[in-house]
């Protein structure tokens, strides 16, 4: 920092310019300092949706007073140390090519410079790294790399992929078209085995985005006009996720950091942990607390012992309780515009092993919400509220006019009462209204058609208070 503020001018440029040297050594040091500098800089001025324009237009940036070249950063207008930075930005990113195309920790280094500057202003950079054509450099990185993918080039591409506008959504359309949704999968099977978690939040992102654009919806439901072009091409990749292993996986990813059940001694498992992710049986691949929960579903169904000490410890997970809050938002979230949108998913939230996991689902989430003081729904509210949301909502629409499926479930309910009760539960809770009805009315279909014993069976801890 003492060098830039001689002559922020001269030091940045030069330290670009050895991003090509032919020492490796020598690249990365100046990818480093240039990161170090830049990100100092950059946070110390005020973002502004008013950016300059990039340089990727000769005609974009005015030439700096010569009389700039000999003030400190100190020294300069706010603006003016930004039009600076973003200018060696755009001298960075015209040599981003070359940076994705060196040894893996030059790659790095420069996919986490790039992912923290969009952090910091993500309008700004987003549109820089289309002005200069990146875009399709960086999902050709992302297609090719399936087995190392990092979560710098995960953020990137949600952010890319969000910036997408109707009604062309040209930014999303490219993505749809490197093979987003299977290498995101890939992605997310690896990580349920592997522990590699920090992949969760940016995929289901993707997701979120992608199955708002299918559906030709805003982030507040309202419709939107998108291209017919656009939206086949968007549809067709979205459609992917209505693979049976897909769908496993989100179903998954709503019991994220949710502790398992406690067994009786004696009691047995149910045998309802047969599960297929990744087309591995028996619920390997399968986080070890989900095989827990799946196999010991039955044992705790009656048990009055859910108490909040026993509730607020979460599983083994390398995230926080708050991101972990958060996957399972995202997850319900796109499970509920999944089912919205594409019925060909319906019959596959029907296995045993999905059955169970929305009935874990829901229970946790509700009880959760207990635990947090209350259960009313607001705007924007608990992570844990919109679980529930989501998850009611998309049984609904799975089973109000499906007697069939109902049957189904009232099967499933004799041997795991689970799904009735977290229903019950929702229904008789301070929710969203809508939702109330909705967990009323399947809870109500749900047990006229289970045996009488079975819907004694799961209000039974109600006669021990």
């Amino acid at each position: 920092m003492l060098a830039l503020t001689t002559s922020p001018h001269q030091l940045l440029p030069a330290l670009v310019s050895l991003l090509v040297s032919r020492s490796s050594n020598t690249r990365f040091l100046s990818l480093k300092i240039v990161s170090d500098i830049l990100l100092q800089v950059f946070k110390s001025v005020p973002s502004s949706s008013l950016s300059p324009p990039s340089s990727h237009n000769p005609r974009a940036i005015k030439q700096l007073p010569a009389s700039s070249s000999s003030k400190s950063i100190g020294d300069m207008e706010p603006m003016r140390v930004r039009a600076l930075v973003l200018k060696i930005i755009d001298q960075v990113l015209e040599k981003f090519d070359a940076i994705l195309k060196d040894q893996d920790t030059i790659t790095q280094r420069g996919l986490k410079l790039l992912n923290s500057l969009v952090d910091l202003d993500g309008p700004a950079l987003v549109q820089r790294i289309k002005d200069h054509d990146l875009t399709h450099l960086l999902l050709e990185y992302f297609e090719a790399k399936k087995s190392n993918k990092s979560l710098h080039i995960m953020k990137l591409i949600t952010s890319v992929a969000a910036s997408a506008r109707p009604p062309s959504m040209d930014t999303l359309v490219l993505c749809c078209k490197h093979s987003l949704v299977k290498g995101s999968l890939t992605l997310v099977q690896k990580a349920l085995k592997s522990g590699k978690e920090w992949f969760y939040l940016p995929v289901l992102d993707i997701f979120y985005t992608l199955l708002l654009a299918a559906g030709s919806m805003s982030e507040d439901g309202k419709p939107v006009e998108i291209t017919s072009k656009s939206k086949r091409v968007i549809q067709d990749q979205a459609s992917l996720l209505t693979d049976a292993q897909a769908i496993d996986a989100l179903m998954e990813l709503t019991l994220v950091g949710v502790r398992p059940p406690k067994t009786n001694s004696n009691s047995k498992p149910s045998g309802t942990g047969i599960v297929h992710i990744g087309g591995v049986p028996s619920g390997i691949g399968l986080r070890p607390t989900s095989r827990a929960m799946l196999a010991s579903g039955t044992a705790s169904a009656d048990r009055k012992a859910d108490t909040a000490s026993d509730l607020s410890n979460t599983t083994t997970t390398t995230l926080n309780p708050n991101t972990s809050a958060n996957v399972r938002r995202l997850a319900s979230q796109v499970i509920g515009i999944l089912v919205e949108i594409f019925p060909s998913s319906h019959p596959k939230f029907f296995s045993t092993a999905n059955l169970t996991r929305l009935g874990l689902a829901l229970t946790s989430s509700t009880r959760n919400l207990t635990i947090k003081g209350g259960l009313r729904l607001v705007a924007g509210g608990d992570p844990d509220a919109h679980v529930q949301t989501s998850i009611v909502c998309a049984a609904w629409i799975m089973m109000a006019n499906d007697s069939k499926r109902v049957q189904q479930v009232a099967n499933f309910a004799v041997k795991c009462p689970q799904i009735l009760r977290g229903l019950q539960e929702v229904g008789s809770a301070k929710v969203s209204s809508q939702v109330q009805k909705y967990a009323s009315a399947l809870a109500q279909m749900i047990g006229r058609k289970t045996p009488v014993h079975t819907r004694r069976l799961s209000n039974r801890r109600d006669r021990f208070h």
